[in-house]
């Protein structure tokens, strides 16, 4: 039940109360009645064999009398006779009420024995009829006399008893209802001091779930309503108290920053008040100074849009010139063009002198060759010659002209080799100095060319100067307007100044008051 609510709780203590107080009550009702229900039945058991037995004793006295009277009274023996037997069956019957009825066995034991009693005083009674009925009135009267006040006496005694036990029962029956009734008071008693604690328990209940935390609530709501948040009140519990609770504690919280935040704002805000004052007056004192520096700057732009025009006239007899070095740029590099163009040829046809060149040095190489093995053939066959003596001697001299001519052929390829070697160098120094002529020229025309380009740059750099210089001379005529308007703006700007001087007193004023409302309440 600790999350429940108060509502809740309240309900389940008081039903609780209830049932136990219901509860209890029902008991002693119960108890009560039960109580009183047995005491009615015993009672109404004892009033009827009371009555009984009453009836009984009645009907016991009757039959005595109308046996003593069938006796002494000769002409009405017979009504008495039937008296007697008609009395006896009815004795018999509330004997047999009080057996039924005996309320505890001591009494039914005292019944058992008026029955006996009761057989005894029969046979007494029915020999005095039969007697009688014999016509032997002596016989009937002797045995009167003689056994039936012995047989009448224990009968009467045990009536006498019965009452005396019956009389007793009912003042131990009256006392014990005494007795439980003075428990069911104690009971009732006990349960009206139980009851009275349930009700203390629920007041305490009462008291410190809602009366006390209404009270602290109410407390602080009052603090709360005279401007003192120094309260350090903290929230407590999970119904709805506890909720209020925390809700006051977060509103004190909310309500103390919200002030603290106020008292700095208001605080901040007089400090700019003062400052925002201060700088209306400065700015009010800078807008004269400010109207004479707008003149001078409009006569300083107007001479600058003056120079301008100049500037921008100036640019454009530039453009014209940068137009015409263009053009003799680009004709120089046309024709040096056409001189690399013939460096070109030359310089294949040289290329192809000396690839011919290096064939034909390939070729002396090779009757250079031919002339050692040519050598080498006739060496072989002068031995040969030589070998074959006399027989030899034409073949030797033919092998002997031949090596001469193949030193004559190896002496000559060395020549033509060395010619070869010459006119290699010569071509080489020849293809050297065309290519140097070619990349001279050709960095000729790239220079050229770069010229052209630059120039054309210029071109395009002098047009745009003179176009920005336009430009600028209109938008310096611009610029001379505008200063003219912002000379209407500042005297504008120093009316706007007058009256943001007012607002920033009207300002500070406010910064005053809201510092005397912060100041009521205590953070």
């Amino acid at each position: 039940m600790k999350n429940k609510s108060i509502k809740f709780k309240l309900m389940v203590f008081s039903l609780a109360l209830v049932l136990l107080i219901v509860g209890f009550a029902s008991f002693q009702i119960r108890s009560r009645i039960l109580v009183q229900n047995e005491f009615k039945g015993m009672m109404r058991l004892s009033f009827t064999s009371l009555t009984a037995l009453q009836q009984a004793t009645l009907a016991f006295k009757r039959i005595r009398v109308d046996l003593r009277d069938y006796l002494l009274d000769p002409p009405r023996r017979d009504r008495y006779q039937a008296n007697v037997l008609a009395l006896i069956p009815q004795l018999d019957s509330f004997v047999a009420q009080l057996e039924e009825h005996a309320p505890s066995p001591v009494i039914a034991e005292e019944i058992a024995i008026l029955k006996r009693d009761l057989r005894v005083f029969y046979d007494v009674g029915g020999r005095i009829l039969a007697a009688g009925a014999a016509r032997d009135f002596r016989v009937a009267t002797n045995i009167f006399l003689a056994e039936c006040h012995p047989a009448a006496d224990p009968v009467i005694s045990r009536m006498i008893t019965l009452g005396t036990r019956y009389t007793n029962y009912n003042a131990a029956a009256l006392a014990k209802h005494d007795a439980i009734s003075a428990q069911n008071t104690n009971s009732t008693i006990v349960t009206l001091l139980i009851g009275l604690v349930a009700m203390l328990g629920l007041v305490g209940y009462t008291v410190r779930y809602l009366v006390t935390p209404i009270t602290k609530i109410q407390d602080e709501m009052r603090r709360l309503a005279e401007g003192d948040l120094t309260s350090t009140y903290k929230g407590r519990g999970t119904d709805e108290f506890g909720q209020l609770s925390y809700a006051l504690e977060s509103t004190i919280t909310t309500l103390r920053a919200m002030i603290t935040a106020a008292q700095a704002m208001s605080l901040s805000v007089a400090e700019k008040a003062i400052h925002i004052s201060s700088s209306i007056k400065e700015v009010a004192a800078g807008n004269d100074s400010q109207a004479n520096i707008t003149q001078e700057i409009s006569r300083t732009l107007e001479q600058l849009a003056a120079a301008t025009e100049e500037i921008a006239a100036n640019a454009q007899g530039a453009a014209n010139a940068s137009a015409n070095a263009r053009q003799a740029a680009s004709e120089g590099t046309q024709k040096v063009g056409n001189s690399i163009n013939s460096l070109k040829t030359v310089q294949e046809s040289v290329l192809s002198l000396s690839t011919v060149s290096k064939q034909i040095g390939g070729i002396v190489s090779a009757i250079d060759d031919i002339s050692d093995q040519t050598n080498l053939l006739a060496l072989n066959a002068a031995i040969e010659a030589a070998r074959a003596g006399e027989h030899g001697r034409g073949f030797a001299v033919v092998a002997d002209a031949v090596r001469s001519l193949a030193e004559q052929s190896r002496q000559s390829t060395k020549e033509i080799t060395k010619l070869i070697a010459a006119i290699q160098g010569q071509i080489d120094q020849a293809v050297n100095t065309s290519t140097q002529g070619a990349e001279g020229a050709k960095s000729a025309r790239e220079a050229l060319e770069n010229i052209v380009t630059q120039i054309g740059n210029i071109a395009g750099m002098v047009e745009g100067i003179s176009a920005a210089g336009q430009e600028q001379a209109a938008a310096a005529n611009e610029v001379a307007a505008s200063m003219e308007n912002l000379g209407a703006i500042t005297e504008e700007v120093a009316a706007s100044s007058q009256e943001s001087a007012v607002a920033g007193q009207q300002l500070s004023e406010l910064a005053r008051n809201l510092q005397s409302a912060a100041a009521k309440f205590r953070v």
